[in-house]
């Protein structure tokens, strides 16, 4: 049976179904975009963007009682995604997960469903509970 899990008040509820849901221990999370609690984006660059997106990820991990350790696959989705761009996401990406990191998949998109929005971080893994 799937649940929705609640939002966290430090990260906006997405424009379009639930922020986080799980399905027995799996565990999905949507795509977190770089903005703040009131919603606005942080920066318009793409670090500052996806610094802000990986804390949001881990803001939604904790209010569905799991950890970024419990995440065993992340899909980023980059706004016209150029290749020197994955450095400064596996830079971002690792003040959070350190050497445990999980798969991921990058895509260069055109556009996401925010303007101005420049990266999109969702996961996928097991909750604890």
């Amino acid at each position: 049976m799937k649940t929705a899990l609640p939002t966290p008040t430090a990260v906006p509820a997405p424009a379009l179904g639930s922020q986080a849901v799980r399905v027995g221990r799996a565990l999905y999370v949507t795509g977190q975009l770089g903005v703040d609690s009131t919603g606005a984006l942080v920066g318009s660059d793409l670090r500052a963007q996806a610094e802000r997106a990986f804390a949001n990820l881990s803001a939604v991990l904790q209010a569905a009682g799991a950890t970024l350790r419990d995440v065993s696959a992340l899909t980023i989705y980059v706004v016209n995604y150029r290749p020197p761009d994955l450095e400064t996401i596996r830079t971002a990406g690792a003040a959070y997960f350190g050497a445990n990191a999980p798969v991921a998949t990058v895509v260069g998109v055109q556009s996401l469903g925010r303007d101005g929005a420049l990266i999109s971080i969702g996961a996928t893994g097991t909750s604890p509970r």
